[in-house]
């Protein structure tokens, strides 16, 4: 029983018993569709080749908290390819160890991992950083383009409205 709101699937009136039959068939529902979208990413052409994600804005309050913690989770989900380099660029002065320690304490293990932060580690070591003259540092970027070979590239724009390019 597919649910197509989340306030439908906690409409359940019944007894416990089928309430936790309901539950688990959302979990099964759940798995299934995890399960659907990770052989879709996996059968599409650019998750074979090489991606750069550029992050402009990467040492503000958008990027730590929101925008990688979700690169952490796709890439935990192996919803990125292999080989995947993640370059933050800002107008902060920082060394790549520093940019790493700075994001760290923003990306959870998972429970699965029982605390180990191996996983984390392995997530920040993909992590670069450059420091940009300002957002709209169009050299600066283009450095970062011609330095890395990759197939597919994506820009992400971490950066206040006042900032727009």
């Amino acid at each position: 029983m597919a649910h197509r709101f989340r306030s439908e699937s906690f409409a359940s009136t019944g007894s416990n018993e089928e309430k936790k039959q309901e539950y688990c068939m959302r979990q099964d529902t759940i798995a299934e569709a995890e399960d659907n979208i990770l052989d879709t990413v996996a059968s599409e052409s650019w998750y074979q080749k090489s991606l750069l994600v550029v992050v402009i804005g990467a040492s503000g309050d958008l990027a730590k908290k929101k925008t990688y913690p979700a690169l952490y989770a796709l890439w935990n989900a192996c919803l990125l390819p292999a080989n995947t380099t993640i370059c933050g660029f800002a107008r902060s002065a920082k060394a790549n160890e520093d940019f790493r320690n700075h994001l760290k304490p923003y990306l959870k293990s998972s429970k699965k991992d029982g605390g180990d932060t191996s996983r984390v580690d392995a997530f920040l070591s993909l992590c670069q950083y450059r420091k940009g003259a300002s957002y709209g540092d169009w050299e600066g970027i283009q450095s970062i383009l011609s330095e890395t070979n990759c197939d597919n590239i994506l820009i992400y724009l971490a950066i206040p409205p006042h900032g727009t390019l």
